[in-house]
């Protein structure tokens, strides 16, 4: 009988330890989980006792300020480059037949060019901002969120003939230029390009914990954008390049030779509205820092108002053949020689969106407000986006943008 009553109070001594460890346990997550919470502290003051026990799935992670107005506004300098397929303005590398061979010269094969490349116009940096209003609603902790992303790039770049030296001739390197309809060498072109954007989201979220230390804030909405890009090309030099035919009434084989520029401009205007969904998610080390993360896409019909290019012949006439009394040598050349306008249709296209970056955040005065500082790399493609206009016709190209974000943001 001793044997028996000494093993049932060895259970029951048992018992009693497990049930004081697992309620030491349950004590010391409960204070971890209401601990982790509070820093976010408007949505636990707000929530009843029911709804701040472990039955809340997912609860709110604001960030809510005590006795406020629930709102929020956010400002974001921006320092982006951007890159656009279908600005090619030069390239070199290869030579016209009479650029090869000298008088004389009884070896061709001392002449190869040497190698070299195309050259676009479209890879530049520029500054911009981002400006954003939130409301934080008491419903189930949602917000909306409204952004509006602004930034111009402006880039101007040239590319000129090379002299390279071969047995001691000097040969030259020209300047082929693509947009061209036949195989022209120029001794110098030189493009712009300006691409002015603009983009608008508006947004209804909800940023919860999805385990101790991660939020996640999955978020839909619309999104419009319009977009403004011009690409102009001027290609000077080699004289004698250009031609212009049927130049007078009298003699139609007259022909004048120019000496001048061929200059190219194309424009595309576009605007466009449609769907964005995404998520961004937050690894929380302690009550200020964290690293954050965001991905979303964007699904746009957009709408081409302007796609066209033009080529135009600007210089003086140098010589002429034949008989005409309607152009003499020296009079001045402004003629438009292509004027094409191929695309004012509308298209769906589909925009990816992503950031990676790290935030410092506090509340502060009694919780009456918070402050968060973000710096971060965002990255953007632009599937297809842009139609650009050529001699050939039109064709799809992305535009990429990817650069540094510094954001702000303050509730109140």
């Amino acid at each position: 009988m001793k044997v028996k009553c000494t093993n049932k109070g060895y259970g029951l001594s048992l018992l009693a330890l497990s049930a004081l460890t697992v309620s030491a346990l349950h004590a010391d997550y409960g204070s971890n989980y209401k601990n982790n919470h509070d820093q976010r502290k408007g949505h636990n003051q707000s929530m009843n006792s029911k709804q701040c026990d472990k039955r809340v799935i997912t609860p709110a992670a604001g960030p809510r300020v005590t006795n406020g107005a629930d709102l929020f506004v956010s400002a974001d300098f921006i320092y982006w480059r951007m890159s656009q397929g279908g600005t090619d303005f030069a390239y070199t590398g290869s030579q016209s037949f009479t650029n090869v061979f000298s008088a004389g010269d009884t070896d061709p094969s001392y002449a190869d060019a040497p190698q070299g490349q195309i050259s676009s116009v479209a890879n530049d940096w520029a500054p911009g901002f981002k400006a954003g209003i939130g409301l934080d609603t008491s419903m189930d902790g949602w917000d909306v969120y409204a952004e509006y992303t602004w930034v111009h790039f402006r880039n101007t770049a040239t590319v000129s003939k090379t002299p390279f030296l071969n047995t001691g001739d000097v040969s030259v390197s020209q300047v082929g230029i693509p947009l061209e309809t036949n195989a022209v060498y120029r001794d110098r072109s030189e493009a712009k390009f300006s691409l002015q954007y603009n983009k608008v989201n508006l947004e209804l979220g909800r940023n919860f914990y999805f385990s101790q230390y991660l939020t996640a804030r999955p978020h839909t909405g619309v999104t419009g954008a319009w977009l403004n890009d011009t690409f102009r090309v001027s290609a000077t030099g080699n004289a004698g390049t250009d031609t212009l035919t049927n130049i007078s009434w009298g003699d139609p084989e007259a022909t004048a030779t120019v000496d001048g520029a061929d200059v190219f401009n194309g424009v595309t205007k576009n605007w466009g509205v449609g769907a964005r969904i995404g998520l961004d998610l937050g690894w929380h080390f302690n009550k200020e820092w964290s690293i954050y993360s965001s991905f979303a896409g964007n699904a746009i019909w957009n709408k081409y108002t302007t796609n066209s290019f033009t080529g135009a012949i600007q210089g003086h006439v140098s010589a002429l053949t034949g008989a005409t009394t309607d152009v003499v040598v020296g009079d001045p050349v402004n003629k438009t020689v292509t004027n094409m306008n191929t695309f004012n249709g509308s298209a769906v296209n589909y925009i990816v969106e992503t950031e990676l970056g790290i935030c410092w955040e506090s509340f502060f005065y009694d919780d009456n407000y918070h402050f968060a500082a973000k710096l971060g790399w965002e990255l953007q493609n632009w599937i297809n986006y842009m139609k650009v206009t050529r001699v050939q016709g039109f064709s799809n190209h992305d535009l990429a943008l990817h650069g540094l974000n510094v954001q702000l943001r303050f509730d109140f």
